[in-house]
C-alpha cells in the first residue's frame, strides 16, 4: 500500500465531482465515502447513474472538521477545485488530493496485464474518441470492436471499421477489454456489469486508462532489486555503474556522512556490477539494476519502489559529499519552505565544478579575477549556449579542485567553513546541473516523473526537472552552507579521472 492510501485508510472521504472518474475511483479503492460534492451535477445528471451517497454543494466543506476528513477531486479539470480547497484552509496531500495522485498508488502493472493479450473494444465514438484516437491506437493492439448507440460523427473511422450497438456487441465482448470514451460512462458501466463485466478488470474510462498506462510506460523496465529498505521518509538514490575508479572515495564519503536512518539505494542503468552489489551489501543499502540503459527509467523505478519516501536525495557517482551535507540540505529545504513565498522545486548544495556554483564560490573566495586571467569572463552559464569553459575545459575543473588556489584544494575544510553561521540560500534562475539535488516525492509525481525517451536518456532528467520548475513557478534553491565536490562534466571526464588517480589526496576524505 502506498503512503497516501495508508494516510487516508481510516479517514472519512468526500468525493468532489461525480461522473466517469468518480465511478472508476470508487471501483478501484475501498474508500469510506461520506458524501459527494458537485456544483455542476444538474448539468450532467442525465449521464450519471444512481448515486450511492448523499450529494452536497462544495460550500458544505467550509464548516467541516478537517482533522479526519480527506477530499479526493475526481474532475478532469481539477485545478479550480484544488484552489477552492486551498482557499478553504485544506492542506494539499494532507487533507485533499487529485484523483491522478490517488491513481499513482494503485497496481497499474496489474491493470496493464488485465488488458494485455485481449481484444480491445472502444465504446463511444464521438469527440472524446477522436481526441484520444492516436494515443489509443499507439498503445493498444487487436482492436476488435467500435461501439456506440448513435451514428458516429463525420470523421473517418480507423480502418473503415463499422460501429455497432451494445446489443449487437454483447456476444462478442466475452473476451474483450473495453475502454470507454463516452461521458455516459457511469451508465455504460452498469450495462457492462449486467453482462458480467467487472470494472477495471474488464473495462475502464479512457482518462483513467491514459493515466495508468502512462505510469506503466514510465516504470516498465526489466530490473533486479536487492532490497534492504528501512521504510524511511528520507531516500538517497545514487546513480552509478560507469565510473568505477571513483567508487572507493565516493562511497566511503557517502557511508561516512549519510544519516543512519536514511534509505540508500544504488541505481545502475543498463548494467549489473558485482562490486556495487558488494558495496551495498556491506553498508546495508539496496541495489537496483535495469537491463536497458535508460537513466530516467531507473530513477523512476528506484523512487517508486520506496513507498514511504517523502524526500529524495539524488546523487551521481562522480559527486564527493561532505560532512552534514544531507542534514544541511534538509534544514535549508524546511527553512525556505517556512519563510519564503515560493514553492520549492529542489534544493542543491554549492558545487565548485558547476555552471552556477563556480561563480558563487569564486565570488565568495575573491577568486573571480584569478579565473578571468586564465579562462576569460566569469559568468553564470546554462552549460549549453555560452561561457562553457567550466563545462568543457578540463583545466577549469582542475582549477575548481584547487590546482591554482589553495582555498579550493580541500573540500572538507571549505565545507566546514561554509557550514558556519546562519543558514543561507539563494535561487538559481537558469538551467541547473543536478549532480546532487533534494526534492520531494510529491514534486516528482506532480512533474509526471522523469521522461523515458529514446536512447539512454542522458540529461533528460535534468532538462525535465528544470523545465518543470520554470513552468510551474517552483524554484531551484542553492544551499550556501552545503558543499559537494564534482569531478567534472562529460567533456572533462577522461582527463579528470587521470587527474583523480594522480591526486588522490585531494579527493580522499580529509579532516574527517
Amino acid at each position: 500500500m502506498g503512503a497516501l492510501l495508508e494516510k487516508i485508510a481510516n479517514r472519512t472521504i468526500v468525493i468532489w465531482g461525480v461522473g466517469a472518474i468518480q465511478t472508476d475511483i470508487e471501483a478501484m479503492f475501498g474508500l469510506n465515502i461520506s458524501y459527494y460534492v458537485d456544483d455542476t451535477y444538474d448539468q450532467r445528471k442525465d449521464r450519471i447513474h444512481l448515486l450511492h451517497h448523499p450529494l452536497k454543494a462544495s460550500d458544505a466543506l467550509r464548516n467541516e472538521k478537517k482533522e479526519n476528513l480527506f477530499v479526493i477531486v475526481c474532475m478532469q479539470e481539477y485545478r479550480s477545485a484544488l484552489l477552492a480547497l486551498s482557499d478553504m484552509g485544506y492542506l494539499d496531500h494532507e487533507q485533499y488530493a487529485s484523483y491522478e495522485r490517488l491513481l499513482y498508488e494503485c497496481d497499474f502493472k496489474g491493470i496493464s496485464k488485465s488488458i494485455s493479450g485481449r481484444n480491445v473494444a472502444f465504446w463511444g465514438i464521438g469527440k472524446t474518441f477522436f481526441d484520444y484516437q492516436k494515443y489509443l491506437y499507439n498503445h493498444t493492439s487487436d482492436v476488435a470492436l467500435l461501439i456506440d448507440e448513435s451514428e458516429p460523427s463525420g470523421q473517418a473511422l480507423p480502418n473503415g471499421m463499422p460501429v455497432i450497438s451494445f446489443e449487437n456487441a454483447k456476444d462478442k465482448l466475452q473476451d474483450s477489454y473495453i475502454i470507454v470514451t463516452s461521458s455516459y460512462y457511469p451508465m455504460i458501466a452498469e450495462k457492462l456489469k449486467s453482462i458480467g463485466k467487472k470494472p477495471i478488470e474488464d473495462f475502464i474510462f479512457v482518462d483513467t486508462y491514459k493515466i495508468l498506462n502512462d505510469l506503466y510506460c514510465l516504470l516498465n523496465e526489466e530490473y533486479t532489486f536487492v532490497e534492504r529498505t528501512k521504510d524511511s521518509k528520507h531516500l538517497l538514490i545514487i546513480l552509478a555503474g560507469y565510473k568505477k575508479p571513483l567508487w572507493d572515495d565516493v562511497f566511503f564519503r557517502v557511508q561516512s556522512f549519510v544519516p543512519e536512518y536514511f534509505d540508500v539505494c544504488v541505481l545502475s542503468s543498463g548494467i549489473y556490477d558485482e562490486k556495487l552489489n558488494r558495496i551495498c551489501e556491506k553498508n546495508g543499502w539496496s541495489y537496483l539494476s535495469t537491463a536497458n540503459n535508460k537513466i530516467s527509467a531507473v530513477l523512476n523505478i528506484g523512487i517508486h519502489l520506496h513507498k514511504h519516501a517523502a524526500y529524495v536525495f539524488k546523487l551521481d557517482e562522480d559527486m564527493f559529499v561532505t560532512k552534514d551535507i544531507f542534514q544541511v540540505l534538509m534544514k535549508t529545504y524546511e527553512k525556505f519552505e517556512l519563510l519564503e513565498r515560493y514553492e520549492i522545486g529542489f534544493v542543491t548544495p554549492l558545487i565548485p565544478a558547476n555552471t552556477f556554483g563556480y561563480i558563487r564560490l569564486l565570488e565568495r573566495l575573491d577568486l573571480a579575477d584569478v579565473w578571468q586571467k586564465t579562462f576569460g569572463e566569469a559568468k553564470y552559464s546554462d552549460g549549453t549556449t555560452h561561457h562553457l569553459e567550466i563545462l568543457r575545459n578540463p583545466e577549469a575543473a582542475k582549477f575548481m579542485w584547487g590546482e591554482q588556489c589553495e582555498s579550493l584544494k580541500n573540500i572538507d575544510i571549505l565545507a566546514s567553513e561554509l557550514s558556519k553561521g546562519t543558514l543561507e540560500y539563494c535561487v538559481c534562475p537558469s538551467r541547473y546541473s543536478i549532480g546532487m539535488v533534494l526534492f520531494s516525492k510529491e514534486t516528482w509525481i506532480d512533474m509526471k516523473m522523469f521522461p523515458v525517451t529514446d536512447g539512454n536518456n542522458l540529461g533528460a532528467d535534468e532538462e525535465h526537472i528544470c523545465k518543470y520548475c520554470m513552468m510551474s513557478a517552483r524554484v531551484m534553491v542553492v544551499a550556501n552552507n552545503a558543499l559537494a565536490g564534482h569531478l567534472g562534466y562529460g567533456p572533462q571526464t577522461e582527463a579528470m579521472i587521470q587527474y583523480y588517480k594522480k591526486n588522490k589526496n585531494i579527493f580522499m576524505l580529509q579532516n574527517g
